[in-house]
């Protein structure tokens, strides 16, 4: 009677932690509200709502996998009457809850965790994958990456030649579609896979890994979603790509900055051979850490230096040396180092996962007199903005009951072909300093037009540097300082200004 009487109370504790972390999650957006990212594809949603076509009239940079992220929340949010945002941020943990109980399944199906320690560890998981998440809940790389664990775990159960028993079509059909979610949001992340088919060929020594059901079923997705891409948005390699290759795409933040805000690389590598990880019998443990250094090149391809990009990366390495501390303290396997200094090894390596993860600390609010200011001298306005950030404008504009006009989530081109036409200056490039010259002035006529065919009733000005800023470039070269004498200050930050229309 008391064992059974144990077991209920220990069900009722962990359902309770699950339940304190959905209720800490939903603090949490209330007190850091929606992340840039996610606000302005919620705003594209509405304006595709409206009516207004996708890379035509509305334009996002990434391929429409973003946008059709996030479209089962904000069609539930219509139905429901409530806002997009509370229904993303429901969406995101519902799915990080999915994808962790997924998970936590297949390890007790393959015999890498007991079916009674999933108490622990189911809300531990959860805890990881969405209050250690910060700053990146509900950004595409976090989702992508949550929903990547049930393959990593399936991949840990193919590695184990001892195994008694084979996963079922259940398992490899659900790691399957789950982990192409990763590669989905961004192709680079196809390189994780690649990592993990290439340590299962050497670990089995045959090169049919790549013949795995599950990683067909990934590339079945990914040729379904590129054919739908190239037959419903043929702009988007029409006219949106070569724009991204010309400005977007070579945009890069200096190489010795990238290593510098890549700390937890170097962080998660050192508690990683600490244990050591690579090379031993802990196959899960060995499959996160190759999955997270694997996932540290996309970083690097991107180079933007921005700190969802490394989200993946740190999730998987931290996991992995989870992982690895959770086995060699259970008994089974012995770490490394004596009795006396256990403890104080599995701190450090605790201390290394957490101080890795706080690159996602940091809410960037907007001040709240600054939106409150704007909402007293407006009501419902249209928003236009002078800046590059996309932080600028949103969440900004949502929050004050705004509706976004520009066809841009910020001034972002004129801020790529600046930069770019002055490393070209630099370089005695001549050609592509004029290229990216014109590109800034094409960019400033049409956005020129568009404020004298229907003037916003709130511009945002995102001040800058005084030297560079877009703001700056765009009122000096663009002439909307003429714009702006038909508006009166409303609202000053130190970072942003809001001006209404006279």
């Amino acid at each position: 009677m008391s064992g059974r009487r144990s077991r209920h109370v220990s069900t009722v504790l962990a359902v309770g932690v699950c339940v304190g972390i959905f209720l800490t999650s939903l603090l949490s957006f209330r007190i850091q509200g929606t992340i840039p990212d996610t606000s302005w594809l919620l705003t594209v949603l509405d304006r595709m709502h409206q009516g207004d076509r996708l890379y035509r009239d509305v334009i996002e940079t990434n391929p429409p996998f973003s946008v059709w992220l996030y479209l089962p929340p904000h069609s539930v949010a219509s139905l429901l009457g409530i806002s997009p945002e509370l229904a993303t941020n429901i969406y995101t943990f519902s799915i990080c809850f999915a994808a962790v109980a997924a998970a936590c399944w297949m390890m007790v199906s393959a015999g890498l965790a007991e079916r009674s320690s999933i108490k622990i560890l189911f809300p531990a998981l959860l805890c990881f994958t969405t209050l250690l998440a910060g700053n990146t809940f509900t950004e595409r790389d976090q989702i992508g990456a949550v929903m990547a664990l049930p393959l990593f775990v399936l991949a840990s159960w193919r590695a184990d030649s001892g195994s008694k028993v084979g996963p079922r079509r259940a398992h490899w059909l659900v790691a399957g579609v789950c982990g192409s979610v990763l590669p989905l949001a961004k192709f680079y992340y196809a390189i994780v896979w690649i990592t993990v088919g290439c340590w299962l060929a050497y670990k089995g020594r045959s090169l049919k890994t790549i013949l795995l059901p599950e990683f067909l079923v990934i590339a079945v997705i990914l040729g379904v979603y590129v054919s739908s891409v190239v037959l419903i948005y043929p702009e988007y390699f029409d006219s949106m790509f070569p724009l991204l290759k010309e400005t977007y795409l070579v945009s890069r933040s200096p190489f010795l900055s990238l290593i510098e805000l890549s700390y937890p690389m170097f962080l998660l590598t050192f508690a990683g051979m600490a244990i050591p990880i690579i090379g031993n019998e802990r196959r899960l443990s060995t499959s996160l850490f190759l999955g997270s250094l694997s996932a540290w090149i996309p970083f690097f391809i991107q180079g933007k230096g921005w700190p969802y990009h490394i989200y993946p990366a740190v999730l998987f390495g931290s996991l992995g040396i989870f992982a690895a501390i959770g086995r060699g303290t259970g008994g089974k396997e012995e770490l490394r180092i004596g009795h006396r200094s256990s403890g104080f090894f599995v701190f450090l390596v605790f201390g290394c996962v957490l101080v890795a993860n706080t690159r996602f600390v940091g809410t960037g609010a907007i001040p709240h007199d600054f939106v409150e200011e704007i909402k007293q001298a407006t009501t419902h306005p249209t928003v236009a903005m002078l800046g590059g950030d996309i932080a600028g404008g949103h969440p900004l504009t949502r929050m004050i009951g705004g509706r976004w006009i520009e066809p841009y989530c910020s001034d972002w081109i004129l801020v790529d072909a600046f930069l770019l036409a002055k490393k070209a200056k630099e370089a005695n490039d001549a050609a592509s300093e004029k290229r990216y010259l014109q590109l800034l002035m094409d960019y400033s006529a049409k956005k020129m037009a568009r404020f004298l065919a229907a003037p916003p009733d709130v511009i945002l000005v995102d001040h800058g540097p005084l030297d560079n800023g877009p703001a700056t470039v765009l009122l000096k070269i663009g002439h909307f300082d003429s714009i702006l004498r038909g508006y009166r200050k409303i609202a000053d930050s130190d970072r942003m200004a809001a001006y209404a229309r006279r």
